[in-house]
């Protein structure tokens, strides 16, 4: 494994990156854009925090990739992403985004954090089956309905939102992490 850091040098574009490496970190440049070609087939893991992106293009994330770190940056919607297939950790924390649409997140997907967002509603089939861990926290969710959360999924993280009303069957039996704090719950 090869790893590459080039975080804080002002970057605005990605420069050219050998072709064997397995992990790039770009944290906190001024990249605004991931341009075909720009990055390694054989990439695993790519951090790219504290940048300007505020989408990707199709197919332009080589398919291999594990790791997606986005935090940070100005994304506010997800309709023309494209992750890879074999995706099963994603970072979104930070960005703008307000709303999720079904079927976006790919299959693979293990650990979806979407932190300090402004998502208000959460929708059946947006996230994947075998999605284990889920952070919303900091959003505007209100309410959640049945059948939102993967029956696989162990962790949830809802703090900080403005839920005020939930019922236990909304939650899948294979949690054994909920976290509630600070919202406005009546029971």
């Amino acid at each position: 494994m090869v790893e590459l850091d080039l975080s804080y040098k002002q970057l605005t574009e990605i420069p050219e990156i050998p072709n064997d490496t397995t992990r790039l970190i770009l944290k906190f440049n001024k990249i605004t854009e991931i341009k075909k070609g720009d990055l390694p087939d054989g990439l695993l893991h790519l951090d790219l925090i504290g940048n300007e992106i505020k989408a990707l293009k199709k197919n332009i994330l080589p398919k291999k990739l594990k790791t997606l770190i986005l935090d940070c940056n100005k994304i506010d919607n997800l309709d023309n992403f494209i992750f890879p297939c074999k995706l099963n950790q994603l970072r979104l924390w930070g960005n703008f985004i307000t709303e999720l649409k079904p079927n976006i997140f790919p299959s693979q997907l293990e650990v979806l954090n979407l932190d300090c967002n402004q998502i208000e509603d959460l929708k059946v089939n947006t996230f994947p089956k075998k999605l284990k861990v889920l952070s919303l926290w900091g959003n505007k969710i209100t309410e959640i309905n049945e059948d939102v959360f993967p029956s696989q999924l162990e962790v949830l993280n809802l703090d900080y939102n403005q839920i005020s009303k939930i019922k236990k069957e909304v939650f899948p039996r294979s949690i054994y992490n909920i976290n509630l704090l600070d919202n406005p719950i009546f029971m």
